[in-house]
């Protein structure tokens, strides 16, 4: 009952007695059981069964020299994004919902205000993302223990993003030069300012299944997806502070995230 308990929680966000869904909603224990078994399993996207061998992964995409180096490229930007987004509600003294780890809410929220959110990464997609990211532990009975399997640390939140890397669709260096853009996010930025149909379509044309080859070196899709969430940022920052100039593509600092997140809380209502 404890292996299912974790399974369930943060791979459906479905509960048992005490507990809430998604969107609040309370379950009984059989009700998930039966939404993990005829909904979920059936319908596993083919990418994540074949990203499953975890070591594998991270031993091919993860562990080299390249994508370490874009990592401290972004190093303080992404380590101020998830300081803010891993504070969360976490009482004192609950360490199973701990302030300075990520949970899954907090993950999907952030990909939501970054809006790396569409039909290539929904919900679903973006919850098995964070599932497959987290680090086992040896021993899963002290509390401590149990908090790091439930939730990010900011290794796990690296991870995450090159996962993220492989399955969201960007556009290549090369479909940014074409077309007389400057960036991936100045490329999405235009087409979803004619409305959203045009990216949907491009979104919609570029998917891939999983075993496709890689449309470029993972360490260029892990660095267009980092600049692509410090524009997004940026680009929100500077259109509030109309008034006030800030040089794009410098670094991110706490506070200008947090700011970023309080008006991303007012645009959504959370």
């Amino acid at each position: 009952m404890a292996v299912m308990r974790r399974v369930l929680t943060p791979a459906t966000g479905a509960v048992g007695k005490g507990g809430g869904g998604e969107g609040g909603a309370e379950v009984s224990v059989a009700e998930a059981l039966r939404g993990l078994l005829l909904e979920d399993l059936v319908n596993v996207p083919s990418w994540c069964r074949a990203q499953m061998n975890m070591r594998r992964f991270r031993d091919e995409c993860c562990y080299i020299q390249d994508v370490d180096a874009t990592f401290r490229e972004w190093e303080s930007s992404l380590r101020a994004i998830y300081r803010v987004y891993s504070g969360g509600d976490g009482a004192i003294g609950d360490e199973m919902h701990s302030n300075k780890l990520m949970d899954v809410a907090e993950w999907r929220t952030l990909l939501r205000d970054v809006q790396l959110m569409d039909e290539s990464i929904r919900p679903k997609e973006a919850t098995l993302i964070f599932v497959l990211s987290r680090m086992r532990v040896v021993d899963e009975r002290p509390v401590t223990s149990k908090a790091r399997l439930c939730q990010l640390t900011f290794e796990d939140f690296l991870e995450a993003l090159v996962r993220m890397s492989t399955v969201k669709v960007l556009p290549t260096q090369e479909q940014v030069f074409d077309n007389g853009c400057d960036s991936a996010f100045d490329f999405i930025l235009g087409m979803r300012e004619g409305g959203g149909e045009e990216y949907a379509a491009f979104v919609r044309l570029s998917m891939q299944p999983w075993n496709a080859p890689l449309r470029e070196p993972i360490y260029q899709m892990l660095e267009c997806l980092c600049s692509m969430i410090m524009s997004t940022i940026e680009h929100e920052l500077m259109r509030e502070r109309q008034n006030e100039t800030r040089k794009s593509n410098s670094r991110i600092s706490d506070k200008e995230v947090a700011l970023f997140r309080k008006q991303c809380q007012k645009r959504y209502g959370s």
